[in-house]
């Protein structure tokens, strides 16, 4: 199963014209870029930061 999958494989990238297939490869990699950037950032990065002053001026009020 491999070896026919390699097969077919091999005989696509063959038929494409080297401009087509440079052009695939980098747009494959600029999603998959984008997706690993987009569920790299997590739910901590959005938080508010808080300085200690404002912790203060917030007790007193």
């Amino acid at each position: 199963m491999a070896a026919e999958l390699m097969e077919t494989l091999k005989e696509a990238i063959t038929r494409l014209s080297p401009t087509t297939f440079f052009t695939v490869l980098a747009a494959g990699v600029t999603v998959y870029y984008i997706v690993s950037v987009f569920f790299m950032r997590g739910p901590s990065d959005h938080r508010q930061q808080h300085s200690p002053m404002s912790s203060e001026q917030d007790r007193y009020q």
